[in-house]
């Protein structure tokens, strides 16, 4: 034990950090946390429209996520005394099951485990598998990128198994010095960030903090604003260009759709002292060996361009080339087929055993996906390619220079339904009236119908609106299942209920293309057993980019 903390230094290992990403190993992590504040850690929480909405682009997302005391047990180690918080955005957060990070340091500032002060587990909400995180961070190095180390943790709190995170290398300081060998330069994390006028303020400065100098990342908007036969040596200038074509190439070989290239989220950039030129790390990799849900049929799988840098580089003959032979080069060097599936078979091995039995049926699914997907991708990468690169109006366009949502129409309507009719015609098991206002255009309704019943968890109230023979509008709402009780008036804030308004057509199966915010759901009769009704009305503004 005294090897391993506090003063981390295990022994003769160069780096002691090493067993703790060993990637033969699963960490045993149990959490002894006050029941109250455990309650109080998981339902933390962000609150997306608050963040996509007003002045969106100003600032760094504010964390609402608090440190509390608990004790740790890691490979049957104890530490009596350490802090621990919930960590994610929107599509991590989990009440139930949420994202950690442990802090050994909190309130003794020299205790470490193998060498760390701290531990970083994801709950890998959106990856069923659970092997993407891993599998994906190994990929980039194997490209001689930077980025995390990471292994397998099975996490048991309060007794409670909370079944298998992955265990993340953070993004700090000592990450730097081991990758770049100077941790000196400035590192900023991208969450809906990107460097266009405008859009700077959301990089969330992670070193050197209290220097409110940002004049590194303005270097490299005026780099990008001149024209195209200047750009690639202006922009390389301030950004590594030959690193960032592998990057690039890196996310659109894994579609790694929710990162950078994909959607301007889930990165960080280092200005590295060495020549003063940003590096990019990828982060957030949960989302990975799959189709990306963003993008519409007919686009370019091989590469994304919904960022500036890539926008502006793949819309020149030069850059173009130059990602073309970045994945070319990656498909060579990073992409053996049975060393890949070799691996796959390796994590699942390890990690297969601790996955929770409700989740077994979609985790072997996903695990078959990854497998089809590593078998498939370079077919499907080299008949994008056979060609010549993709042309840049199939590979997807920027977000609008002015992202943040605004209020673009209203929806009032009064349901009856009853409970369990989701998987019903709701067009014959409910009732509904609505009038929907959009950008100052009324939407009738030829039929209308509604549905209520349980949806992962949570209570889900929908009102099916028929415009025409083939095209529905869908205002549903996510909420606790105890909100649904006679006289409840419940506020779609996007705290105690959530709203979106679906769309489809015979070509579109169906997409979420809006928002519901700022309203109220009044039930009238509600209950949340089988055939129980659910009657009320709605009033909540339908909010979008305004176009």
């Amino acid at each position: 034990v005294e090897d391993r903390w506090p003063d981390g230094e295990p022994g003769d290992t160069a780096d002691p950090t090493d067993a703790l990403y060993d990637p033969d190993h699963l960490l045993e992590v149990r959490i002894d946390i006050d029941p109250d504040d455990w309650d109080a850690l998981r339902h933390q929480s962000r609150n997306l429209m608050e963040l996509i909405t007003g002045d969106c682009l100003a600032e760094p997302f504010e964390s609402p996520y608090t440190w509390f005391p608990a004790s740790v047990e890691i490979d049957g180690e104890a530490m009596p005394e350490v802090a621990v918080r919930k960590k994610g955005l929107i599509g991590s957060d989990d009440p139930d099951r949420p994202s950690l990070k442990v802090k050994f340091s909190e309130y003794d500032e020299d205790l470490r485990f193998l060498g760390a002060d701290r531990i970083t587990l994801n709950n890998q909400r959106q990856d069923p598998s659970r092997l993407n995180a891993c599998l994906g961070y190994d990929r980039f190095r194997a490209a001689g990128l930077p980025a995390p180390r990471c292994n397998f943790a099975h996490v048991v709190v309060n007794g409670e198994d909370l079944g298998v995170y992955a265990n993340v290398e953070p993004v700090k300081e000592p990450f730097l010095a081991r990758n770049f060998g100077d941790d000196s330069g400035n590192l900023y994390e991208g969450t809906l960030s990107d460097f266009r006028e405008g859009w700077t303020g959301t990089f969330d400065k992670k070193t050197h903090e209290d220097d409110p100098d940002r004049s590194d990342l303005d270097a490299v908007v005026a780099a990008l604003d001149v024209p195209d036969g200047e750009l690639a040596e202006s922009l390389d200038a301030v950004v590594d260009l030959d690193a960032f074509y592998r990057f690039w190439a890196m996310e659109g070989l894994l579609v790694h759709w929710d990162g950078y290239s994909g959607n301007t989220n889930n990165f960080y950039v280092y200005d590295d002292p060495a020549d003063g030129r940003f590096r990019f790390v990828p982060w957030g990799a949960d989302a990975l060996f799959d189709a990306s849900p963003l993008d519409e049929a007919g686009l370019a799988t091989s590469v994304m361009t919904n960022s500036e840098i890539p926008w502006r580089l793949y819309g020149t003959e030069e850059g173009r080339d130059a990602y073309v032979e970045a994945l070319t080069g990656l498909l060579d060097e990073a992409w053996d087929e049975d060393a890949l599936l070799a691996e796959v078979d390796r994590m699942e091995a390890l990690v297969g055993p601790y996955v929770l039995a409700e989740a077994a049926e979609a985790h072997d699914e996903a695990v078959a996906g990854i497998r089809d997907f590593v078998e498939t991708r370079r077919a499907a990468v080299e008949a994008e390619l056979a060609d010549g690169p993709p042309d840049p109006d199939a590979t997807g366009e920027p977000a609008p220079d002015d992202p943040c949502l605004v209020q673009i129409g209203t929806v009032e309507a009064t349901f009856e339904t009853t409970w369990g009719t989701l998987d019903a015609d709701w067009w014959s098991e409910g009732t509904a009236e609505t009038n929907i206002v959009i950008d100052g255009t009324a939407y009738p309704a030829q039929a209308t119908g509604a549905a209520a019943g349980t949806y992962e968890g949570q209570a889900l109230v929908l009102i099916a609106t028929l415009l025409d023979a083939t095209t529905g509008l869908y205002p549903y709402f996510l909420l606790d299942a105890d909100e649904l009780r006679p006289g409840a008036e419940v506020p779609v804030d996007w705290n105690a209920a959530k709203g979106y308004l679906g769309y489809s057509t015979p070509d579109i199966d169906w997409q979420v293309v809006a928002y519901l915010y700022e309203g109220t759901l009044r039930f009238e009769e509600a209950g949340a057993e089988a055939g129980d009704p659910v009657r009320g009305t709605l009033q909540v503004g339908i909010w979008g980019s305004g176009g």
